[in-house]
């Protein structure tokens, strides 16, 4: 009885998969490089699906201050220089509590990720306080419309590589790279056009 080889189908049908993978994580790459562009030439941050990326630049979330370690007990979120950060635009039904870490718009240092530390009533009006968890004095009370995002989550360090991306040199590496990798998929498929002419 003659044996069917399935070897060849199977792994056919398995570079076409991956053929169809690598271009598309291309298609995603150079999206997210080209948003970074933007986002580096306008000077406006990019939400993606009302989410922020952001990379931590300063070590005020990195620890707790001894004075507020009781006040911060159970509270474990800690922010280290070049974290990746993903945070929510806050919009008016957007709840907002104490102990929540958000982004507002400094006056002085402009959007800032810190702690919600207080909420204040005064005049009918609410105020939110903010404050590195490291530090020992809060940034001030601010309006709901200076908070921006609220905190979701965080990739530890992976802010090295989107800063990178986010530098001219660094764009012009990865779109290089994008650029040599689609000329090599052209030529290889005008390459297999030919030869499966030619049988």
């Amino acid at each position: 009885m003659e044996s069917i080889n399935t070897e060849k189908p199977k792994h056919n049908k398995a570079k076409k998969v991956w053929n169809i993978i690598s271009w598309i994580l291309v298609i995603l790459f150079t999206a997210f490089v080209g948003f970074q562009l933007v986002q580096k030439i306008s000077g406006q941050t990019i939400y993606w699906g009302g989410v922020r990326v952001d990379v931590v630049l300063t070590d005020s979330m990195s620890e707790k201050h001894p004075e507020y370690a009781s006040f911060l007990e159970g509270h474990d979120d800690r922010l280290q220089p070049y974290d990746l950060t993903y945070c929510r635009k806050v919009d008016e039904n957007t709840p907002l509590a104490v102990y929540d870490i958000v982004i507002f718009d400094s006056p002085i240092y402009g959007p800032t990720i810190h702690r919600i530390v207080d909420i204040v009533e005064q005049d009918g009006t609410t105020y939110y306080v903010t404050r590195g968890d490291k530090l020992n004095t809060v940034d001030g009370k601010w309006f709901r419309s200076r908070i921006i995002a609220k905190y979701e989550g965080s990739t530890p360090k992976l802010g090295y590589v989107v800063y990178f991306f986010r530098s001219i040199w660094g764009m012009v590496a990865i779109e290089g790279l994008v650029a040599i990798y689609v000329i090599y998929k052209i030529a290889t498929y005008d390459n297999k056009k030919k030869n499966a002419n030619e049988q």
